[in-house]
């Protein structure tokens, strides 16, 4: 079975936000929870921690395999500049997160290239902005699941993915901030 993307809950803000499952779900699905704010989550029972990274700029992502009957996620946290959305993908066997933290005052944000094991991977890059109002272009060669704007008091997320059609090295992906 090929991978795909399902579906995106709405964006979420605020201290200890929930997370609503995102429409059209199904059974083992990949679901993931992406956070980001001013501190790390407490991980959620049934939920794994895959990523966290801080330096005021708090990423989190969250991931489980999907039960036939799942609920919205209530996050715990003190953070109420926190924002939280879920996504979710059907097809996904196996799932690796791995971490390029950009910091600074650069309105430009890049990946590093990565190394896909088949055909018809997906690769999700996720960027976030801290507090400075400012938009995110997506990058190139990619589709845009989330595309929240920061503000003076809440981070902005973008998570953009593609599919690879082939196994291999993937381009490097930039974002540019209007701030």
């Amino acid at each position: 079975m090929a991978i795909s993307y399902v579906a995106a809950s709405a964006v979420v803000t605020g201290a200890n936000p929930t997370v609503a499952i995102p429409a059209g779900y199904a059974e083992n699905d990949l679901l993931i929870i992406v956070t980001t704010g001013t501190v790390t989550p407490s991980t959620p029972t049934g939920w794994t921690q895959r990523y966290a990274d801080g330096s005021g700029r708090f990423i989190t992502i969250l991931t489980k395999y999907a039960s036939s009957s799942e609920s919205s996620v209530a996050l715990t946290q003190s953070g109420a500049s926190t924002k939280a959305v879920m996504l979710c993908y059907s097809g996904a066997g196996s799932y690796d997160a791995v971490s390029v933290i950009n910091t600074g005052n650069s309105t430009t944000a890049t990946t590093n290239s990565q190394t896909t094991t088949y055909a018809n991977d997906y690769v999700i890059s996720i960027f976030a902005r801290t507090t400075t109002a400012s938009t995110f272009t997506t990058p190139s060669g990619t589709t845009s699941r989330v595309n929240s704007s920061s503000t003076s008091s809440v981070n902005g997320l973008l998570i953009a993915d593609e599919l690879q059609a082939a196994a291999g090295t993937t381009t490097a992906r930039s974002t540019t901030l209007s701030v």
